[in-house]
């Protein structure tokens, strides 16, 4: 490659950094106004759906999918256990481990989120 085809690369990839950067700043700011509404945090969604979507897991499993460090991956869990959208259950491999699961209540709720945001 000569110096101006890695030039032009260089400049390629900075421009999609940049474009992809305010695509996810536009999704989080639109999803935080909608979201919000329904009394979860857009973290505490995104874990729900992340629950929904993939089912029961392990609180370790939950913070490696969604990039959270396990202790605020736990604060996120506990408020939503606290406020009834899921629930801790028993791991059949291991009953010394907890997994997590989406309740009825918190499935119903990601269903109105999504199909809120769906609209839009």
């Amino acid at each position: 490659m000569t110096n101006s085809q890695n030039d032009q690369l260089a400049q390629d990839a900075e421009d999609l950094y940049e474009a992809l950067n305010q695509l996810v700043r536009a999704h989080q700011f639109r999803d935080r106004g909608r979201i919000c509404c329904y009394d979860v945090s857009v973290t505490q969604c995104y874990a729900l759906e992340t629950l929904v979507k993939k089912g029961a897991m392990r609180l370790q499993s939950l913070a490696e999918i969604m990039f959270l460090d396990k202790s605020t991956a736990s604060r996120v869990i506990e408020t939503l256990k606290r406020k009834g959208y899921v629930s801790r259950i028993e791991d059949n491999e291991d009953r010394r481990a907890v997994r997590i699961q989406a309740t009825r209540t918190g499935r119903a709720l990601y269903q109105t989120i999504r199909a809120d945001l769906s609209s839009e």
